[in-house]
């Protein structure tokens, strides 16, 4: 499948690293706030450990990050004094192939021919840093769907 998702940011500055950015010595990023509009493609295996109305499974694999905006606004000091804001935005500008580790588990039950209901939390881990600020965006969230077989 693929998701449109929009993951929040937030750092103490460790980790944002833009391209063309070379902080001085008297400067430090303090504090970051970003969000990020991307589509995501996860490639995911899924194995039953209960397959009855009540199922039980669990599922791994990988997603691909294409971001088309991210946006950043962050705060620096100067000679240790508050030095400001500044805001960054780039459109476009990276392709994270296979760069995210999906782990789920779920509980569907059965509704007869009608299909499923089903409820999954899951946790994304970044394999590398991500987009164009270099971030480790972690997430973790609660799917609930319902999915039906098609069959002729």
């Amino acid at each position: 499948g693929v998701f449109w998702d929009k993951k929040r940011v937030y750092d103490d500055g460790s980790n944002f690293n833009p391209p063309g950015y070379t902080p001085t010595s008297s400067t430090r990023i303090v504090a970051v706030n970003g969000t990020n509009r991307l589509y995501e493609w996860p490639v995911n295996i899924k194995y039953v450990i209960i397959p009855e109305k009540h199922s039980l499974f669990v599922t791994a694999g990988l997603s691909s990050y294409f971001m088309k905006r991210e946006n950043y606004d962050y705060e620096y000091i100067q000679n240790n004094q508050p030095g400001g804001h500044n805001y960054l935005s780039y459109e476009n500008e990276t392709k994270d192939w296979f760069s995210v580790a999906n782990f789920s588990v779920g509980y569907a039950h059965r509704l007869g021919a009608t299909g499923s209901i089903r409820i999954e939390p899951y946790l994304k881990l970044p394999i590398k840093n991500l987009g164009v600020g270099n971030m480790p965006i972690m997430s973790t969230g609660l799917n609930i769907g319902f999915t039906k077989q098609l069959t002729r």
